[in-house]
This record gives C-alpha cells, sequence and structure tokens, in this order.
C-alpha cells in the first residue's frame, strides 16, 4: 500500500517541472500516480487516453496535474508543499482527468460523428470516424478499424467500380 506522500515524493520531479502531466489516483486505501505528456499537437495519444479512462473508472475523482499550468504548485516547493497542493487539488475537485481527456482529445464529439455518418450513407458514400489532422493518406485497401465493417466493403465496392470504369 503507497503512502500519499510516498507517491508524491516518487513524482515530485514531474511535478516541479512543468512538462509531464501527473494523475492522482486512489485505489481503496492506496494511492498511486502516473505521468503523461501530450504530443507534439497538444493532444492525447490514444494509448494514454484509454490508460487515463481506465484511471478515471476506478477513480472518479483523479486529478491529473501540471507544475507549470496547476495553482499550488511549483518548481521550488518542498515534498510537503506538493503533497499539500496535490491533495488541494484532488479534495476540491480541481483538473479532474474525465476534463482533462475532454479538453485535450482529438477525436470529434459522438454527434458530429453520428451527423457525418448519417450523411455519408444518404449519399451512399462510406464514413471513416477517424479524425484526420494531418494530410496523411489514407489506404483505401487496408482495414484500419475506423470505419464499420459495411462501410469498408462498401468502400471496397466503390474502388473495384471505379476500376472497371477506367
Amino acid at each position: 500500500m503507497a503512502s500519499f506522500r510516498k507517491v508524491v515524493k516518487d513524482y515530485q520531479d514531474e511535478l516541479r517541472n512543468g512538462i509531464a502531466w501527473v494523475a492522482f489516483w486512489r485505489e481503496g486505501r492506496s494511492w498511486n500516480a502516473d505521468y503523461f505528456y501530450l504530443d507534439p499537437d497538444d493532444y492525447l495519444k490514444p494509448e494514454d487516453r484509454i490508460r487515463l479512462e481506465e484511471i478515471y473508472k476506478q477513480d472518479p475523482s483523479a486529478v491529473i496535474l501540471n507544475g507549470y499550468y496547476c495553482g499550488q504548485l511549483a518548481e521550488n516547493m518542498s515534498v510537503d508543499e506538493l503533497a499539500t497542493g496535490v491533495r488541494h487539488h484532488y479534495v476540491n475537485g480541481y483538473n479532474g482527468i474525465k476534463e482533462f481527456i475532454e479538453t485535450f482529445d482529438d477525436r470529434l464529439p459522438l454527434e458530429k460523428v453520428e451527423k457525418g455518418k448519417a450523411t455519408a450513407h444518404t449519399i451512399g458514400i462510406p464514413f471513416i470516424e477517424k479524425y484526420y489532422k494531418s494530410e496523411e493518406e489514407i489506404d483505401l485497401y487496408a482495414y484500419d478499424g475506423n470505419m464499420s465493417v459495411e462501410d469498408f466493403e462498401l468502400r471496397l465496392h466503390k474502388n473495384e467500380n471505379e476500376g472497371k470504369k477506367r
């Protein structure tokens, strides 16, 4: 069983540096922590989002903190002062993981995804759920899990028809 002070002590460098985001949560009477980095575009990496969602399910009161962006934390604080700052956020519900995920997630909101899917199906084209931030090429023949099986089959059918037209 990890004590709160020990967990803060183990992650004091990450809290002080203000580069990483450090999540703190409880499992029963034991405290846990882990650190996360945003990608260069200031979004969560998919694997980090999944891990944060798991933490949130374990402890809906979990917080994620950064010494640069969050109050009550500073690089010149002692471990006891940092522990007081982390506890302040946890007890008062500041900087919760759910809000963090919503802020730094690059996925489209579900309402927009459903609206886009309905529009695509209305005009008879496949719908890809992946939100592309870059000019990345989409492989037209590979199923990457970002569309339903029906949409993938529709895409293959359209690709075959285009090939026949040529």
